[in-house]
Formats: structure tokens, C-alpha cells, sequence
């Protein structure tokens, strides 16, 4: 490869480095911030001289602290080439970062011996709000559908039974299993079934 063909490769990688949306890290193995992108810096709240100043356990939730340990040294005993796992970290400000991320190891070419780690880091706190709202969704519903005394029943689109509640048993002298891809308006009539659909 000549001199300008790895100039432009060069710039090339400078370019993804600098502006790519996902953090990307140069790690010591002592898990030092030995160099980190813009992304990075933005995630977490700090300069990159703070983070130079810092090891990730400086930024990490407590209750994560040692949760890649056992990887980390299966990715420098060679068993494992890179591993990826959810973690979160403490932003400078004090709010929690959950982050999706991914650990490979640079080896010298020489000896092969591990001389850093190499991390991608997504942050996907939005992601897990949203699916918390909906785990929070769920169990009210469930809650709901269980301790009420009216009959709740869920049904599709297409009007066929999806779900329904022990009250529904009861009132309909049906089991659930039975009423389950069956048309609603076999509980309710077919005339108030079609009726609710142009309301």
C-alpha cells in the first residue's frame, strides 16, 4: 500500500472515530480511559482529560461494578475473542447510562501479548425507560385483569378472543382456553359487536 493510499485510509478511520454516534475507547488492562471519542465524552458528561484521570470503575453504577470481570479475563486468558454485555454508568451529573457494549483486545503483532482493550459503547437508557414503562404497563393490566370483579375480555382486531379474566369464567361459564381465537361476539352478540365498531 502506498504512502497515499494509507493517508486516505488514515483519515478515513479518523473520520469514523470523531464522528461516529456510538462511543468508541482505548482501554488500559487495568481499564484506564486511555483515549475515547467525542460520543464518549458526550455519553458520560466528562472531558477526555477527565476521563484520562479515570479507570471505568470510576464511572461505573455500584451495583455493576464487577459485573465484566470474569469476561475480561477470559478475553485475556484467550478463551473468548470479545464479549458483549448491558452495563450501566453514572453520568457526571449523577443520572444513570445504560449502555450496551462491546470488548475485543488489541495484541501485539510481535508477541501476541494483550496490550488494550478495545470498547464500542451504545447508550440505550431511552430503550430501557421505554421497555420499563411497558413492564409497568403489563403489571397493571395484569393486576387489573386479575383482582377485578367485572369480566375482562381482550380481543383483536380482527375480533377474535385473545385474553380474559377469572370473572369472565365465571359470568360466561366458559374456560379462558376455550373462548381464545373465538369471535368476541360470541359473548356479546354479533349485533353490539358490530355496533362498537362504528362508534
Amino acid at each position: 500500500m502506498g504512502n497515499r493510499e494509507l493517508f486516505k485510509k488514515m483519515m478515513v478511520y479518523e473520520h469514523v472515530y470523531q464522528h461516529a454516534p456510538m462511543g468508541i475507547a482505548i482501554l488500559s488492562l487495568d481499564r484506564r480511559w486511555v483515549e475515547v471519542n467525542p460520543a464518549i465524552c458526550k455519553m458520560f458528561g466528562y472531558s477526555m482529560e477527565e476521563l484520562s484521570m479515570r479507570t471505568t470503575f470510576d464511572i461505573t453504577y455500584p451495583d455493576d461494578m464487577y459485573l465484566t470481570d470474569a469476561l475480561v479475563q477470559e478475553l485475556l486468558n484467550g478463551e473468548i475473542e470479545n464479549f458483549e454485555v448491558e452495563k450501566r454508568f453514572v453520568h457526571k451529573e449523577g443520572h444513570v447510562v445504560w449502555t450496551s457494549i462491546h470488548v475485543s483486545l488489541l495484541r501485539d503483532p510481535a508477541n501476541g501479548e494483550p496490550r488494550n482493550m478495545i470498547v464500542q459503547i451504545i447508550d440505550i437508557t431511552n430503550n430501557k425507560a421505554t421497555e420499563q414503562k411497558l413492564i409497568e404497563s403489563v403489571e397493571r393490566y395484569t393486576s387489573l385483569k386479575k383482582y377485578n370483579h367485572d369480566a375482562i375480555v381482550s380481543f383483536g382486531l380482527d375480533g377474535n378472543i385473545i385474553n380474559g379474566n377469572q370473572m369472565t369464567e365465571k359470568l360466561t361459564g366458559y374456560e379462558i382456553p376455550e373462548l381464545i381465537g373465538t369471535p368476541i361476539s360470541r359473548l356479546v352478540g354479533k349485533g353490539i359487536y358490530e355496533a362498537s365498531l362504528r362508534m
